[in-house]
């Protein structure tokens, strides 16, 4: 038995198959393919083939008595090489952020005409983790409800926020480069809420809104990808660069409660929603219109796609901007760390972390056949490699408070110890930076004690 629909071709297929049929064709009305859009799990509620035809191709095999077809579905990898890719992406974002963030620690003032590097640092704290944790949680239940409303707010604050790492790091590169970090200024004005205004810092915002209007424009188009994850990468870099963890105390807090966010969207939530769907793969996905993607991914196109120019073009692999800043922000907060005890021990042990993450994660969509939490296994590898290396070295405490001083005997200045403060200045100083903007030291104040002691 062969039926013949035209919409809602799942749950048809599942009224069919509760009649003991044997497959599903839909027949589009028109000689268009299009791809089906549910997630894999539910394509196991009706396992029997289903098929898409055009309204010609209907039109044949309607026209002739006792049709018969047969079904071919190849062997195809569950994960596609592009993970290497995504890996590697994810890899490069976090080190080029943590090295800017540590060896150029400043943040850019962008409501400045100045483009000196400034120390303006963002630094979390215990109140700005949980007010972030609940503010991303309210988004994405507003999302859910209200997805084809607010996914354009979202656009808007993707464009702003690429544009403002473009511009942070045109200001970077010419800060560095002979001939442009010595441009004048030229006219200036001031603005309300902007503060002062210079022909150069204009001539620099208009470039750096430029690639996302042409990405808002063409947002629709088939390799659009390509500038979106370009757009997306100088976001993260951005954000890794100017917002810092005091310590590794304020990173466990802020992985752990992200960590639990993951797997509640992901895996509690079908238990409470009507239509059983998950409330973060359903607004990654596009929520039930599919016609605008939240672009707050790094986007991958499958490189074995078998089903290539069949049923729309190849699919997709996507890895969350989440899954990259958040462990990104202990990555770099363990390179500032190296770079005041002069090694890179803490830096590539969480980097290694990283990476056993991602590819627990990859092994994990491959074996269940669903959506997967990255953070479910990145946060467990990156924290438990430092703690394993901060343990071994001896470092722990120091690393888990930040407040780290160095001791150099007067007869031996190559030795370097920790010093932990008292517990009585611990919770006043727990959330300074590890690392200050200067790149000098930390906790410069016992520093100058013991090189005052030294003379």
């Amino acid at each position: 038995m062969i039926g013949f629909f035209f919409i809602f071709f799942l749950k048809k297929a599942i009224y069919a198959l509760s009649a003991n049929a044997s497959a599903i064709v839909i027949i589009n009305n028109s000689s268009e393919l299009f791809t089906p859009r549910e997630n894999d799990t539910e394509y196991k509620l009706a396992n029997i083939p289903i098929a898409i035809i055009g309204e010609a191709d209907g039109e044949i095999i309607s026209n002739f008595n006792n049709s018969k077809g047969t079904i071919y579905s190849p062997k195809f990898l569950s994960i596609d090489p592009n993970a290497i890719v995504l890996t590697f992406i994810a890899i490069s974002l976090i080190t080029l952020g943590s090295y800017w963030a540590v060896y150029e620690p400043a943040l850019i003032d962008l409501s400045s005409a100045s483009t000196d590097l400034q120390s303006q640092n963002f630094v979390f704290n215990v109140k700005t983790v949980i007010f972030y944790i609940i503010t991303a949680s309210v988004i994405l239940v507003i999302l859910y409800f209200l997805y084809q409303y607010v996914v354009y707010i979202i656009i808007v604050i993707f464009v702003i926020g690429s544009a403002s790492g473009i511009y942070m790091c045109i200001i970077s590169i010419m800060a560095h480069i002979k001939y442009t970090k010595d441009i004048p200024e030229g006219l200036s004005c001031k603005i309300p809420l902007f503060g002062e205004i210079t022909m150069k810092s204009v001539v620099l915002t208009l470039i750096s809104f430029l690639l996302p209007v042409i990405w808002v424009i063409f947002r629709q188009s088939s390799n659009i990808w390509i500038l979106q994850d370009i757009l997306g990468s100088t976001l993260i870099l951005g954000i890794l660069r100017t917002v810092h963890l005091p310590n590794l105390k304020i990173g466990v807090i802020l992985l752990v409660v992200f960590f639990l966010y993951d797997i509640f969207f992901v895996f509690i939530t079908p238990l409470f929603t009507k239509d059983g769907k998950s409330i973060m793969v359903k607004v990654a996905t596009g929520g039930d219109n599919h016609q605008e993607i939240l672009p707050l991914t790094i986007v991958m196109p499958h490189f074995l796609d078998i089903y290539e120019g069949v049923c729309g073009g190849p699919g997709f692999s996507m890895l969350g901007f989440g899954d990259i800043i958040m462990p990104g922000f202990v990555i770099s907060l363990c390179l500032a760390f190296d770079n005041f005890f002069g090694t890179k021990i803490y830096f590539y042990a969480s980097l290694i972390g990283y990476i056993l993450g991602l590819f627990l994660t990859y092994m994990a969509l491959l074996l269940m056949e669903s959506a997967q939490p990255a953070l479910l296994y990145l946060v467990p590898c990156v924290l438990v490699s430092i703690v394993i290396v901060g343990f071994k070295r001896g470092e722990l405490k120091s690393l888990w408070t930040g407040q780290a001083a160095v001791i150099n005997d007067t007869t031996q200045d190559e030795d370097k110890s920790i010093v932990q403060d008292p517990a009585d200045d611990i919770k006043d100083s727990e959330n300074e930076p590890l690392i200050e903007a200067d790149n000098s030291s930390i906790n410069v104040t016992e520093l100058e004690d013991i090189e005052e002691k030294k003379h």
